[in-house]
């Protein structure tokens, strides 16, 4: 049996459901065994969306031996600080996996890493409509906590936006929201119109990459190095902050990703079966 352990921190993102059902359809696909572990029973309800069509709730990465015996394999997508039973995981399952939270980390105990840059694409964005919707999407993340998109409302307010909403937005910021952006879309839409905009602007790397395999043209903000260097190798243009300017500028004249995807998840798929 094969474990994939998914953590979401309850209200942070759901960039590591995105890409674990990529590997989890892959897997059925198959007809390989997998049970998907997640620490957040919301965040399960929402895997549904993207193909994840079950799984088991756990409170942490140190429960995943309460469901792995002996001889299974374990993927684990996590940031969480495993106290050191990593090296008791890689002692007693048959293949150990790990998604690297940084680009310079490396394997503890014999672990297989998964690089930090490994962002494995839905088919849904690889065969996406190639005539878009001309307009501009915004996604700004799955949570908002600190109502920062109230913050640059004059930016929205003045540019025809339209806004995709993160699945842990408090329950009423879509009524705040509303007299900002055009069109406002419930989180259970997000494969539906990342495919669908010719134009995509967020501050999600995992958003990024898929529009951009999708055919958008694609601005990535964030002051992170190690993700701007990642998105760059997509030919998606980046900035730091949010910029109106900024942003029509770089829409503009972008080029086509020639970058391959989805290669560490043929290498795993092929440990795998």
């Amino acid at each position: 049996m094969i474990y994939y352990y998914i953590y979401t921190g309850h209200k942070n993102s759901l960039h590591r459901i995105r890409r674990g059902a990529v590997l989890y359809k892959a897997l059925k696909a198959k007809s390989i065994d997998v049970t998907v572990l997640i620490n957040d029973f919301r965040a399960g309800l929402e895997a549904r969306e993207y193909g994840i069509d079950s799984y088991v709730t756990i409170s942490t990465i140190l429960d995943i031996d309460a469901m792995a015996k002996m001889g299974d394999s374990v993927i684990i997508d996590s940031s969480e600080d495993d106290k050191g039973k990593m090296e008791y995981f890689v002692r007693d399952y048959q293949h150990v996996f790990k998604f690297a939270n940084s680009v310079d980390e490396s394997t503890q105990y014999g672990e297989s890493i998964l690089p930090y840059n490994s962002f494995w694409i839905d088919e849904a964005y690889q065969e996406a409509p190639s005539k878009k919707l001309d307009r501009v999407l915004f996604f700004y993340g799955d949570a908002d906590a600190n109502k920062e998109l109230l913050q640059k409302f004059e930016i929205f307010k003045n540019n025809n936006f339209d806004l995709l909403l993160g699945h842990y937005f408090y329950l009423g910021y879509e009524d705040e929201l509303q007299p900002f952006f055009q069109h406002i879309y419930e989180s259970e839409e997000y494969i539906e119109h990342v495919s669908n905009y010719a134009n995509v602007v967020t501050f999600s790397l995992q958003c990024a990459i898929e529009a951009k395999i999708a055919g958008a043209n694609v601005v990535y903000i964030t002051q992170s190095t190690q993700d701007s260097t990642i998105a760059q190798e997509y030919n998606i243009e980046v900035i730091e902050e949010l910029d109106d300017h900024l942003i029509e500028n770089k829409l503009t004249n972008q080029q086509n990703n020639t970058k391959a995807i989805n290669a560490s998840l043929s290498l795993c798929l092929e440990s795998l079966s």
